[in-house]
């Protein structure tokens, strides 16, 4: 897995969820959502900050003060078009002379809580798309909340147009980070009462039970059923069938333990291996294990940032967790 692709699957993401904005009046692109940063314009200007800002971290290897800018200085679509585009040419410019010596070096998390902490590049670089990935799930929210659909991408459709291989940093970290991030949602969700977590709040899966089953299911049927090849068997559950945190519960523990058993076993020669994506409208797409792991993590993402826009609209804090927390772990 390497991080200069997910960070141009960022810039594709990034600007597909800019071109749907683009089609709404500019008047609710701007209307107050109860989001992280209230409204869609100020969650996509932030989350393109937290890319500005961590790669002129990551270029410089110097300490970096966070400066946020002036949200209402962006008063229509032509201004944080030109910034994006800006953030991502400058990001680019890095990514050209970014070596997998630069990958591997060590730079100082100066908001850290603990002094003196480190992270290798690679590692920094890949936590800037998984907590954008959070935000643009937050967007996808606000649209199905407004009748529309999400603009979503995967990231497998990434890798068969780009599928260059490599990185230094496992695969194995990103699915436990996901488990992490699996685990703190669903004690956000516990604290609620059952009718919160099952009402519909015009989600992707309407509720927060739904997307919380949805974004765990999708672990399963690739861990289970399509990277072993039996995706014939797949069944989709029964949503209603989970009446309560338990059954929510114990549903993520056994998803979690069959995957830290297929872990266990994995290798590079697995990795590699090339499997069909079923769903592919062309037949007999192929990806690779890594690729396919890697967007099944890409994806979970995204519905947690759905699961934050849901509890921020409740006024409640989303649980996110940074991915730089958990690799210093």
């Amino acid at each position: 897995m390497q991080a200069a692709d997910l960070i141009r699957y960022n810039h594709i993401v990034r600007g597909l969820y800019l071109n749907t904005m683009a089609k709404l009046p500019w008047a609710q692109v701007v209307e107050p959502r109860g989001l992280s940063y209230d409204c869609m314009r100020d969650v996509f200007l932030h989350l393109t900050v937290v890319e500005e800002q961590c790669v002129i971290r990551a270029a410089t290897g110097k300490p970096l003060k966070w400066v946020q800018p002036d949200f209402s200085a962006y008063p229509d679509f032509g201004s944080i078009e030109k910034y994006a585009l800006e953030v991502q040419a400058q990001t680019e410019a890095y990514l050209a002379q970014l070596s997998s010596e630069k990958s591997d070096q060590q730079i100082e998390i100066h908001w850290s809580q603990v002094p003196s902490t480190k992270i290798t590049v690679e590692a920094w670089l890949v936590a800037i798309v998984m907590e954008d990935l959070v935000h643009y799930g937050e967007l996808s929210a606000a649209f199905w909340q407004m009748g529309l659909e999400a603009p979503y991408w995967g990231y497998w459709r990434y890798k068969v147009q780009h599928p260059e291989q490599g990185g230094n940093l496992p695969v194995a970290d990103l699915i436990g980070y996901n488990h992490l991030l699996r685990s703190l949602y669903l004690d956000a969700c516990a604290k609620l009462p059952w009718v919160e977590v099952a009402a519909n709040r015009g989600l992707s899966f309407d509720s927060m039970r739904d997307v919380f089953l949805h974004l765990t299911l999708v672990e399963d049927r690739w861990i289970s059923y399509v990277i072993p090849g039996h995706f014939e068997d797949w069944v989709d559950p029964d949503f209603n069938a989970f009446r309560d945190m338990d059954a929510l519960k114990g549903y993520m523990q056994r998803v979690h333990a069959n995957t830290k058993s297929y872990l266990v076993r994995l290798s590079a020669d697995e990795l590699n291996r090339q499997l069909v994506v079923p769903w592919s409208d062309k037949p007999d797409t192929r990806i690779a294990v890594e690729t396919g792991l890697t967007h099944m993590v890409v994806e979970d993402m995204i519905h947690y940032g759905e699961l934050s826009a849901a509890l921020w609209q409740i006024g409640l804090e989303a649980p996110y967790w940074g991915f730089g927390r958990y690799y210093l772990r």
